[in-house]
């Protein structure tokens, strides 16, 4: 689903108003919430990242979604990615998702990114790190803890034009990876790219994501 608005304090982005009688909040997971997303996608449809995007599969990965879930089910050397199908609007606020599940094996990796911004959240050797889109170079990683690191969540600050890196554990307290990715520019339109792939892992793995959202 595409939309327009603000996101609230539940979700982080407390520089912006929160939802009201006339624009109540869209998504209200257990976990975070963000009234009128420009993007958000709680994974209830049948076809895998509709309506907001495309999924594109190799190695004979494949995708499923529904009650909540998009998961990526990948054999060894196998990766699935859902793309944005069209610019969508951005004054600036963030993207989050939730990471369920992420592909076992140390060279496996999942990620959140954006090549408009030029910044990737990824998982990668059981590190949690922000880079540039691709992958590289890293401008800061940390060990990964998936009880701790569930909720992923990227922010453009304009002030200082970075774009921080942040993770939590339940979606509303969060902790800022150091130091932040700096930005060229903060765009009026973005794309958004979740992926995720085995390698090495000498059988099949499988991602879960939940609750994505872009927030003006």
């Amino acid at each position: 689903m595409l939309l327009a608005g603000g996101c609230d304090r539940v979700f982080g982005f407390d520089h912006v108003p929160t939802a009201t009688a006339d624009a109540p909040a869209v998504i209200d997971a257990a976990r975070f919430s963000c009234s009128s997303p420009v993007l958000a996608d709680e994974f209830t449809e049948t076809t895998p990242c509709a309506p907001w995007g495309t999924l594109a599969a190799a190695g004979n990965a494949t995708a499923t979604e529904g009650s909540g879930r998009l998961t990526f089910d990948l054999p060894n050397m196998g990766e699935a990615r859902c793309s944005t199908n069209r610019a969508v609007a951005f004054p600036g606020g963030g993207l989050a998702v939730q990471v369920a599940q992420v592909p076992a094996g140390t060279s496996s990796y999942a990620s959140l990114e954006s090549s408009a911004l030029d910044v990737e959240l990824y998982l990668f050797a059981g590190r949690l790190g922000i880079a540039r889109a691709g992958g590289s170079p890293v401008i800061a990683s940390v060990q990964y803890n998936g009880a701790e690191m569930q909720f992923w969540r990227i922010t453009p600050d304009a002030q200082s034009m970075t774009a921080v890196g942040s993770y939590s554990a339940d979606g509303i307290t969060w902790t800022d990876m150091a130091p932040a990715a700096p930005l060229a520019s903060i765009p009026a339109t973005i794309d958004v790219q979740l992926k995720a792939g085995a390698i090495g892992t000498g059988q099949p793995a499988t991602a879960e994501f939940r609750h994505l959202v872009a927030c003006p």
